[in-house]
């Protein structure tokens, strides 16, 4: 029983310990400070990151076909035929 006892005590610290250690990233969070509070409280930083990330979505989608593009360009034909030489090879 002593060690269940001892047990429970020492859970009991290290849960208040956790409880205040959330109050007070909830305060700083309610205060204004860090980068959760902006993410939470500035509708616009939001849209703008949604917008960068459907940017470089679209960037990507672009790249690639581009470079699908190069490949069976007249002047890079050799360098791809190449390159798939090397992989076949290892």
């Amino acid at each position: 029983m002593k060690i269940i006892i001892t047990n429970l005590e020492n859970s009991s610290t290290e849960i208040d310990k956790v409880v205040n250690n959330l109050n007070a990233t909830i305060v700083n969070i309610k205060d204004g400070k860090g980068a959760l509070n902006y993410l939470s409280n500035d509708a616009k930083l939001v849209q703008t990151i949604d917008s960068t990330m459907n940017n470089i979505n679209k960037a990507s989608i672009k790249l690639n076909e581009n470079l699908e593009a190069l490949k069976h360009n007249f002047f890079f034909r050799g360098y791809f035929k190449r390159l798939d030489k090397q992989k076949a090879k290892k």
